[in-house]
């Protein structure tokens, strides 16, 4: 289990392990589109909205001591470089990974072995910025929404690795010369 994955692996409700081993036994091109589908797509689509809401409660609570002043923007910083990180698995090392299997992919994947532990770490910053995703009790609604919404984006990103580190690349590290 790589890091990012044990960092929460005892965390009460982390599907990582068992969805680890249902993924395992998916074919690689079905592996793949899972990935995309559920965790590209809809990172992608839920990073517009909490940035949204975290310049909402920013905005709103400016003059609140537990205000996560700077969220929003370090979200919009995170949102930017996952999307190119995405882009360069699907444009490149997923389409060699289907088309190209022996051809030697242990640099790509390296790189983004070397990218998601720089994301798990940015996702423990997330987690701190929130308070480990507890809003104040006076927050009010769009507090707790903003939390609630970065946690399932912390869980999405933690689970995604998890499935690309220790399901989908093993297969291709063993098959290189």
């Amino acid at each position: 289990m790589t890091h990012q994955a044990r960092q929460h692996s005892d965390e009460p409700g982390w599907p990582g392990q068992d969805a680890g081993r249902l993924m395992s036994g998916l074919a690689t091109e079905a592996l793949i589109d899972h990935l995309v589908a559920r965790y590209h797509n809809a990172v992608r689509t839920l990073f517009p909205k909490v940035i949204a809401i975290a310049r909402a409660v920013e905005r709103l609570h400016s003059d609140h001591p537990d205000c996560p002043h700077g969220l929003a923007n370090f979200l919009q910083v995170l949102s930017d470089e996952l999307s190119d990180h995405f882009d360069k698995e699907q444009d490149d090392l997923f389409p060699s990974m289907l088309h190209s299997p022996q051809h030697n992919l242990r640099f790509p994947i390296d790189r983004r072995r070397a990218e998601h532990e720089d994301f798990s770490d940015q996702l423990d910053t997330l987690r701190r910025l929130t308070n480990a995703f507890t809003a104040p009790d006076h927050g009010g609604g769009e507090w707790r929404l903003l939390y609630d919404t970065c946690r399932q984006l912390d869980n999405d990103l933690r689970l995604h690795i998890h499935f690309e580190d220790d399901v989908l690349f093993p297969r291709f590290e063993t098959a290189a010369p």
